[in-house]
């Protein structure tokens, strides 16, 4: 979406949520409303809305950018995401730049997510290929905890690096008969793959977020 066809409020709510990686629920939640009015104000060409304020200020967006489209759209020292403030930032991480000496930190100009959760070193990238459908769907954002094991326990979905290759991917491990093998959960189209001093766990999956029906929300 370009910024010069923001011209409803719908469509500058609709911009505001992709550019903050933020989900409809999440915002209507945050905001004390039912998802189906979020929804509404998104999909339904929206020109103006009493929650105006209330949206603006969860998603850290100035009040007249939202209602009019004038001025800046982020309010100053904001990265981008006040329901921030009640959720965790989450980096959200190219998959090609994932890497074991990866530095995990929060720049106001890389994409963030937000997640409720305590936890720390976390970091998010979005699954790249079809090889863990159907539990991590293609384009989800899948959550990780950096590991500093060198392989994780059976049946965990990790992230790891091959040396070999120079790359990362997103697997299950397995224990068959005393080897252990990082497996996809669509067998129809990947290969398990056995594990080898070269490849070492980069993380641990903690939560996935994915869209039903990504054209319509």
């Amino acid at each position: 979406m370009q910024e010069e066809r923001l011209d409803s409020l719908s469509s500058r709510l609709k911009y505001a949520l992709e550019k903050t990686n933020t989900r409809q629920a999440d915002l209507a939640r945050t905001i004390g409303v039912k998802p189906q009015i979020i929804q509404y104000l998104c999909n339904g060409d929206v020109k103006t809305s009493r929650f105006c304020f209330e949206i603006a200020e969860a998603l850290g967006l100035t009040t007249k950018w939202l209602a009019i489209g004038e001025g800046e759209m982020y309010k100053k020292n904001d990265i981008g995401h006040s329901l921030l403030s009640k959720y965790h930032p989450i980096p959200i991480v190219d998959i090609s730049k994932v890497s074991i000496d990866m530095s995990i930190e929060i720049n106001s100009q890389d994409p963030i997510a937000a997640l409720d959760t305590k936890l720390d070193d976390l970091f998010a990238v979005k699954m790249p290929d079809a090889s863990m459908e159907p539990i991590l769907p293609t384009g989800s954002l899948v959550f990780f905890q950096r590991t500093k094991q060198s392989i994780l326990s059976a049946d965990r979905v990790g992230i790891f690096y091959m040396d070999e290759f120079d790359t990362c991917i997103i697997r299950k491990v397995t224990n068959q008969g005393g080897n252990v093998f990082l497996a996809p959960e669509n067998t129809s189209m990947f290969k398990e793959i056995p594990l080898t001093d070269k490849t070492k766990a980069i993380g641990i999956a903690i939560e996935c977020h994915y869209k039903i029906n990504p054209k319509g929300s």
